[in-house]
């Protein structure tokens, strides 16, 4: 007889386990509420809560993953270093190298944490629901593991509504069983976890504090507002009027461990309530953070900006919105219809048309308009690239104002680099100080606002964590899909934050779960690293001739009877789809000049046990366009044959397209590919 297991059952197996980590109920305080109860009303008191997932239970359910285990104690995030002068990930910055635990100890456990809000509607009453989640990520996992989202675990969730209610105490009552925990693990002698090893003892600190602006000042305890508040920042005491004059960071007062500590004391021992406020307006703080109680944290230096709230929603609307009421009202070289009907009808590739621009209304140019222009941060990161083949006809291009949009564009190259030199990092600030200064110029009517500011922050923070985009929030505000998707499917929004933390940890108990003896270990987020498509066995010549091009590049000798050869359709590896196309770029080397190599690909070939091949027809690129961002290529009048390189060898793992303009082809790369040359 068939037997279907309920929810309920579901539960009761994994508890038998003894591998569901419950969420734990902490009480904020209470109010009174008037409810009805048998049909009358009446006042009860009601209790102010929030749910907390023990960091430790956390980490010990993940370790009891020997891939995972493997990785922190072979320390396989730091193995790539070598080179000094290169920075790939947080390892190479001189916060790390200087920290008192990570340099002492490659074992220590790096946590990431990150506190962000968001919306959850009731699909049946369309209510909002808005709820406080915060969430961590080991900094011991590989870049290509981290960016899976089930690398980013769950460690409290707390109604909005109550979050409020108590202010700037909720955020320290939510964040001090954290600290609790965190100092057991940052003792000299560490946190004993039970392995596939045995009783291993792990040492571990938080690393950095990431999120946007607000959440960042509130987590710190530093004012939320920039805006209203004397001190619009967290790295240094600037204010509006030194912000419209100093461009380099050398120009302002910046903050440290001891200045804050001397800060605080001022406004702590105040005489008079008076004083208090004043000496918090003067220093733009509001408390002592609990983050002060974390091992080995300095709260000045390790909440990096996000450099997607900085850009992607932030600098790039007010300089589009600039340029664009430039070019539309002052010059009227080009209607906003025109500029929509560019957008709509823009050639987009497979990668890119899912974040195509939605149309710009009258509406979203307004300066006082807060609407990003009505995009996300992706298709805002999209529409920059797509405005200068839009707008190349219709503008000047030496003109002022599209000057400091490309000015921008050259800033953001550099900023969203995987890797980067310390060469290039000097470079950014320079070009840093030519933008702010050129904005002023341009726009002298308009405001340097707090996150044009924070650029001058930004060369430090790099060389203190390696690339930026390392510690961005873009994946981590990819994880509040799933709490909204699961929020409309258990449609039980009584106590929202108890349904799915609950539900949050079933889910990571499930996944480690192992059925039979014989299955391969492997970590969550280490599933699926490659999806197929549609594939074919490549049999008898087309297999001798596929592995005769591969043997050129690489030496592999395959024996057809026991190993064959797959021709895809379409391949996805650890998240990036690859499919062969007229218009699919990979940028697989540079050339002897420094100028990326791109290929078009022609076809995929993967061999068991030796990975995936991509088979490309080499493109020569002839130069970089300053006008359009991009590097001009053209296709070999004399055939070379094709180009054969492995996944795991690519320059650049992103699917690039070209762009066409005349007769000619162009393609855009976000990153500066030369940044770590």
């Amino acid at each position: 007889m068939a037997y279907q297991l309920t929810s309920a059952l579901n539960i009761t197996i994994i508890k038998n386990l003894y591998i569901l980590k419950e969420p734990v109920k902490k009480v904020l305080g209470k109010h009174r509420k008037v409810c009805k109860r048998n049909n009358k009303k009446r006042i009860v008191e009601v209790e102010d809560t929030f749910y907390y997932i023990p960091i430790l239970l956390s980490l010990q359910q993940q370790l009891s993953s020997p891939r995972l285990l493997l990785m922190i104690m072979t320390a396989e995030a730091q193995l790539h270093q070598g080179n000094n002068a290169i920075f790939t990930d947080f390892c190479d910055g001189t916060l790390f190298k200087k920290h008192p635990m990570f340099s002492s100890d490659e074992k220590a456990l790096q946590l990431l944490l990150y506190y962000d809000d968001i919306n959850v509607c009731n699909p049946l009453t369309n209510k909002p629901h808005k709820l406080c989640l915060f969430y961590y990520q080991l900094a011991n996992i590989v870049p290509i593991y981290r960016s899976k989202l089930r690398s980013i675990k769950l460690f409290a969730v707390c109604s909005y509504k109550t979050f409020k209610r108590y202010k700037e105490k909720a955020m320290q009552e939510i964040l001090e069983p954290l600290v609790s925990d965190v100092q057991l693990l940052g003792r000299d002698d560490g946190y004993t976890f039970t392995t596939s090893l045995g009783q291993v003892k792990l040492r571990g600190a938080v690393l950095a504090f990431l999120a946007d602006t607000p959440a960042s000042h509130a987590s710190a305890g530093f004012k939320e507002g920039v805006g209203g508040t004397r001190r619009k920042c967290r790295h240094c005491m600037a204010t509006f009027d030194s912000m419209q004059e100093y461009f380099e960071e050398e120009l302002f007062e910046l903050r440290d461990k001891d200045t804050h500590e001397e800060h605080l004391c001022s406004i702590e021992n105040a005489p008079s309530q008076y004083l208090r406020q004043y000496f918090s307006k003067e220093y733009g703080i509001n408390q002592r953070s609990v983050l002060c109680k974390l091992p080995y944290f300095d709260i000045t230096k390790q909440l990096p900006q996000d450099i997607m709230h900085i850009f992607l929603e932030g600098i790039l609307e007010y300089e589009i919105k600039l340029c664009l009421n430039y070019l539309i009202k002052d010059q009227q070289v080009i209607t906003l219809d025109k500029l929509n009907y560019e957008i709509k009808h823009f050639p987009l590739g497979y990668t890119d048309e899912k974040n195509r621009p939605i149309l710009i209304k009258e509406s979203d140019l307004d300066m006082k308009s807060s609407s990003n222009l009505g995009q996300t941060a992706s298709r805002m990161w999209l529409l920059s690239q797509m405005l200068p083949f839009g707008l190349e006809n219709c503008i000047n291009v030496l003109c002022p104002q599209w000057n400091s949009f490309m000015t921008l564009q050259e800033i953001m190259s550099i900023v969203f680099c995987s890797e980067i030199s310390q060469v290039s990092i000097l470079y950014l600030k320079s070009t840093v100080k030519r933008y702010l200064s050129n904005f002023k110029a341009t726009y002298n009517h308009m405001n340097i606002i707090p996150k044009q500011h924070y650029l001058v922050h930004l060369p430090t923070q790099m060389l203190n964590f390696g690339p930026l985009i390392r510690c961005w929030c873009m994946r981590f505000e990819g994880k509040h899909a799933y709490f909204k998707d699961l929020a409309k499917k258990i449609r039980n929004f009584k106590n929202l934050p108890y349904s799915l933390a609950t539900r949050n940890q079933q889910m990571e108990s499930a996944n480690f779960i192992q059925i039979g003896d014989n299955q391969p270990d492997m970590h969550p987020w280490s599933k699926e690293d490659i999806r197929f498509g549609n594939y074919t066995v490549l049999r008898g010549d087309h297999a001798v001739d596929a592995e005769s091009y591969i043997s050129r590049f690489y030496d592999i000798h395959l024996d057809f009877h026991v190993q064959s050869i797959f021709q895809c359709n379409q391949i996805e590896i650890y998240g990036t789809k690859y499919k062969p196309g007229l218009n699919n770029f990979l940028l697989f080397s540079l050339d002897d000049a420094g100028f990326p190599l791109f290929g078009c690909l022609k076809k995929i070939w993967f061999i068991e046990d030796n990975g995936c091949y991509f088979v490309m027809e080499v493109f020569n690129t002839i130069n970089f366009n300053e006008n359009l961002n991009a590097f001009k290529i053209e296709a070999q009048e004399l055939a070379s044959g094709y180009e054969i390189a492995s996944h795991s060898q690519l320059k650049d793992h992103h699917v690039y397209h070209s762009y066409r303009r005349s007769n000619e082809r162009f393609v855009v790369t976000r990153a500066n590919v030369l940044a770590c040359e």
